[in-house]
């Protein structure tokens, strides 16, 4: 499925329904960089002044826009059975208006409030919809260690554990217990996931 793609992603979750009978879990972790005709593998320093608008629109389009389509599909499947569990992934960089970073930064805290907005809209239906905020080794990250082996190397100094976090042994446990009934009572929330990089209220 192409994210960027609306058909793409209706087209997804009526797949899914048509071949487990429904959806119970929505996970949004799709993210494109660069732009549609010269997609990057991680985002790149620019200023905020000479931001490529078309960068602007694919990386809304493949963050917030995807994450809001899919959570469009997966709605009235959620609703129907009185059960949904939706987690979302952003970013602190949008938190903290991490510099050159502006077209990243702006879709993850508009991903944040689309969590809390449907929160609060579809909590009535049993539908939970959190947040993670995650600092892990992924493949967009190793394309930063390339490009930026110095900045990984600082960032890591400013994480209390001294260590960027395990997509498997880190995020998969956390992102498990939101998918949970262990989480029933627990929505619109953002979990941080980055070694106490971040101590935010």
């Amino acid at each position: 499925c192409d994210v960027s793609q609306r058909d793409q992603v209706f087209a997804a979750v009526d797949q899914t329904v048509k071949a487990f009978g429904s959806v119970h879990i929505l996970v949004n972790n799709a993210q494109g960089f660069g732009t549609e005709s010269d997609p990057q593998p991680s985002t790149v320093f620019v200023a905020m002044e000479d931001t490529n608008e078309d960068e602007w629109e694919y990386t809304f389009r493949t963050g917030a826009t995807a994450s809001l389509w899919f959570m469009k599909a997966v709605f009235p499947h959620m609703k129907a059975q009185h059960y949904g569990k939706i987690i979302n992934f952003a970013s602190s960089s949008g938190q903290m208006g991490f510099p050159g970073n502006t077209c990243y930064n702006a879709t993850k805290e508009a991903i944040r409030a689309l969590t809390r907005t449907a929160a609060n809209e579809w909590g009535q239906y049993g539908i939970t919809v959190n947040v993670i905020n995650p600092a892990l080794e992924t493949r967009a990250f190793d394309a930063w260690k390339t490009a930026r082996p110095e900045f990984v190397e600082a960032l890591k100094e400013k994480i209390p554990m001294r260590r960027l976090g395990d997509p498997d042994k880190d995020a998969g446990p956390i992102a498990v217990f939101l998918a949970s009934p262990g989480s029933d009572y627990m929505t619109g929330g953002t979990f941080m996931l980055e070694g106490g990089m971040h101590t935010l209220p």
